[in-house]
Formats: C-alpha cells, sequence, structure tokens
C-alpha cells in the first residue's frame, strides 16, 4: 500500500521514491481522522449527558397542541398547502389560484372548511382542447371505418385516383 502511495506521489509530484516521506502523504487522513476523533468524542459525550439529565426528569405525555380544535380525524388532512400559498398567491393571475372557506362565527366553530385549488394552465388550455378535437376527428373516421368492404374499396380508389392528380398536376 505504502509502495503504491509512493508511485502515485512520484506520478503526481514528479520526484523520486526517496524525496516523498510517507508523513506527506498520509498529513490529509491523519487530520481528517482527527477531525472525526473529535466530533465522534463530542456526540458521545452529548449523548451521555442527555441521558443523565433526561434519566432523572420525569416524562409525561400530552396531545399536540390542535389551535383549540378537536382532535384530528382522517377526514382532516395536512398538506403542503401553507408553505405554497405565498408563492401561489404571488403567481395567481398566472396559476389561477382559489381559495374557498366556509367558517361560523363564533370562536370554536363545529364545522369548518377550507379548500385551495389550482388550475393547471397547460391542461385547461392546451391539452383538453387538443383532445377534445381529435375525440370529435376519430367520431368523424369512425364512420368511415365501420362500413363495409365494397365501400373501403371505394375509399382506396378514391384516394389513389387523388394522389395521382396531386401527382401529376404538381
Amino acid at each position: 500500500m505504502v509502495l503504491f502511495s509512493l508511485g502515485s506521489a512520484q506520478f503526481l509530484t514528479a520526484a523520486g521514491p526517496e524525496q516523498v516521506q510517507i508523513g506527506t502523504l498520509l498529513k490529509p487522513v491523519l487530520s481528517l481522522s482527527k477531525v472525526f476523533g473529535v466530533f465522534f468524542l463530542v456526540l458521545i459525550l452529548l449523548t451521555l449527558a442527555r441521558t443523565f439529565l433526561a434519566g432523572r426528569a420525569s416524562q409525561r405525555r400530552a396531545e399536540t397542541w390542535a389551535c383549540g380544535y378537536a382532535p384530528s380525524s382522517p377526514r382532516m388532512q395536512t398538506t403542503a398547502s401553507s408553505f405554497a400559498k405565498p408563492v401561489l398567491l404571488f403567481f395567481k393571475s398566472v396559476t389561477s389560484f382559489k381559495i374557498h372557506a366556509v367558517r361560523s362565527g363564533n370562536y370554536f366553530p363545529k364545522n369548518l372548511e377550507l379548500s385551495s385549488n389550482v388550475t393547471d394552465a397547460s391542461e385547461h388550455f392546451i391539452f383538453r382542447p387538443f383532445y377534445v378535437t381529435l375525440r370529435k376527428f376519430s367520431k368523424g373516421t369512425l364512420k368511415l371505418q365501420s362500413g363495409t368492404i365494397p365501400q373501403s374499396l371505394f375509399y382506396i380508389l378514391l384516394a389513389t385516383v387523388a394522389l395521382l392528380i396531386w401527382r401529376f398536376l404538381w
């Protein structure tokens, strides 16, 4: 291993193996191991201090503060809307961000509903109209596909004549 390191050092520094000292090669590794050693020593000391101090204190369990409302139910959801709301409000004209809230007048309402909706512009203005147009076109071509064999042969004849006319006129 040392010879491999010395050979690498010779290649990198253009010095012979007799000129490169092993301490020079191992200096970064030794300093890094010292840093990790100090880090793990501090980590162990903090863990022991926490265990020692927490062992004396009594632990109690309580419900999480729920903003004065009843405990959460499966109907309630926590989403990323609270983090995204400031950005969506800033870009409201572009994102079509809408908030719908139903509130009662007292301080502790029994029913509270809040929902937010972002209209996807690419879906609403590009893909959905394209899809509607494609469906209409497909319904029109369905009539062509559900014909009889003589009708299909007639369509082939019409297509061949149209291609021949197109070829010889241009």
